[in-house]
C-alpha cells in the first residue's frame, strides 16, 4: 500500500505542477512504477519534464524500463514493462514471453504452475470483465532482498463499476466492499462465477505467505498475514482502472496449487 500511495503523490505532483520530480527515489517498486509507467503513457511522456533520482543506478533502471515501455524492446537483465494485446487470443505467447524473461531458477520451476494460475486469472479477469483499452504487466525479482514483485493494472471500468453495470450499487464508500465481494466470489456471471481473486489470494498468502493489493476505484483490499485490510480512497488515490500488486518471498519449496483452489 505504501508503494501505491508513493505513485498517488507522484500523480498528483505531475496534475499540480506539471513535471515529474523522482530526484529522491532510492528505489523503486513495480506496484509504484507500473501505474507511474502507464500514467505517463496516457499522458505522453515526451511532454512531462521528468528529475531523474540523484542515484545513477536507479536513474538507469527507469530509464530502461521507460524505453523499453515507449519502443517496445527487451532486455536480458530486466523484466519489462509489456502491454497486453487487444485479442485476448494473443494472451498466452505474452505470457509465455513474460515467463521466459522472469528466468529459469529453482523458484520459479517449482512454483511455476502456481504462479502462472495467479497471473493467467489476473489477466483473464482484465479481458473478461475490465472493457480496458490500456493494461499493462511488469515485474521485477529480487534476489538481495529475498522477494518477487508483479502488478498488473488496467484503465477499464474498474471492480465496482463491473458490478454496478450489472444491476448491483456499490456507492463510492463501498467500492472496497465490491472487491472484497469480488475476492469472496461475488460475480456478474451467476454463482461460483466469480472474478477468480479469491484462490488467487489463497496461493499468494496462504501457499507463498506473501501480499496482494488490489485497487479499484475508490477502494483498496491488502491481504496479507495479518489479515484483509480495506481501504477507502481519498479522490487524490483514486485509479481509474483495476491494479492488482503481489509480492511474494523466494522460498524454495513447491507451493502446491490445488490445495488452495476449492479453500
Amino acid at each position: 500500500m505504501k508503494c501505491y500511495v508513493k505513485f498517488c503523490q507522484h500523480r498528483q505532483h505531475i496534475e499540480t505542477s506539471s513535471e515529474l520530480d523522482l530526484t529522491d527515489e532510492i528505489f523503486i517498486y513495480p506496484s509504484t512504477f507500473t501505474p507511474l509507467l502507464a500514467y505517463l503513457l496516457a499522458l505522453d511522456s515526451d511532454e512531462i519534464p521528468i528529475k531523474w533520482p540523484k542515484d545513477e543506478s536507479v536513474k538507469n533502471y527507469m530509464l530502461t524500463i521507460l524505453r523499453s515501455a515507449k519502443t517496445g524492446k527487451k532486455g536480458a537483465t530486466y523484466i519489462p514493462f509489456i502491454p497486453l494485446p487487444k485479442e485476448k487470443t494473443q494472451a498466452d505467447k505474452i505470457l509465455t514471453e513474460f515467463w521466459r524473461l522472469v528466468g529459469e531458477d529453482e523458484f520459479i520451476k517449482n512454483n511455476y504452475s502456481s504462479l502462472n494460475y495467479v497471473l493467467g486469472e489476473f489477466v483473464s479477469n482484465i479481458y473478461e470483465h475490465s472493457e480496458f483499452t490500456n493494461a499493462y504487466i511488469m515485474a521485477q525479482k529480487y534476489s538481495s532482498k529475498g522477494f518477487v514483485e508483479l502488478c498488473v493494472v488496467d484503465d477499464g471500468i474498474t471492480i465496482p463499476g463491473s458490478f454496478n453495470k450489472h444491476g448491483y450499487n456499490y456507492n463510492d464508500n463501498e467500492h472496497a466492499q465490491a472487491i472484497r465481494d469480488a475476492i469472496n466470489g461475488k460475480s456478474t456471471k451467476g454463482p461460483d462465477r466469480g472474478f477468480g481473486l479469491g484462490t488467487s489470494a489463497n496461493i499468494i498468502y496462504k501457499g507463498f505467505k506473501g501480499e496482494i493489493l488490489v485497487v479499484s476505484c475508490l477502494g483498496a483490499v491488502g491481504i496479507s498475514q495479518k489479515g484483509m485490510q480495506p481501504y477507502i480512497l481519498r479522490e487524490s488515490m483514486r485509479y481509474n482502472g483495476t491494479l492488482i500488486a503481489v509480492r511474494v518471498p523466494l522460498i524454495t519449496e513447491k507451493v502446491d496449487l490445488y490445495a488452495y483452489i476449492e479453500q
